[in-house]
């Protein structure tokens, strides 16, 4: 096979896989924002509770999401304790949406 068909290939399985990586990002978005705005500021292990999430890929996900909603400015990322370990971050900030 070709380098240029190869390297055509690879590009093409790349962008399929953004598309659907973003098609579900955007779904979930969908799924946590009206949760945000009902139940207040929530972590992100509430906001697994609320939509029934128990999984880690549902965590990364949903963190994935939250990231894309604050930074399109529609969710508030909340401060963090002083000296709050680095991997309980994620447990303790809290989300509100806008």
């Amino acid at each position: 096979m070709s380098p240029v068909l190869l390297g055509l290939l690879g590009g093409l399985t790349a962008l399929l896989a953004v598309s659907v990586l973003r098609r579900r990002m955007s779904r979930v978005a969908r799924e946590v924002l009206p949760v945000l705005r009902d139940d207040g500021p929530l972590t992100i292990p509430e906001l697994m509770d609320r939509l029934g999430l128990d999984r880690i890929e549902a965590r990364g996900t949903i963190v994935i999401a939250i990231d894309s909603l604050v930074r399109s400015g529609r969710v508030h990322e909340g401060t963090v304790p002083p000296n709050t370990p680095t991997p309980l971050r994620i447990d303790v900030r809290k989300y509100s949406a806008l």
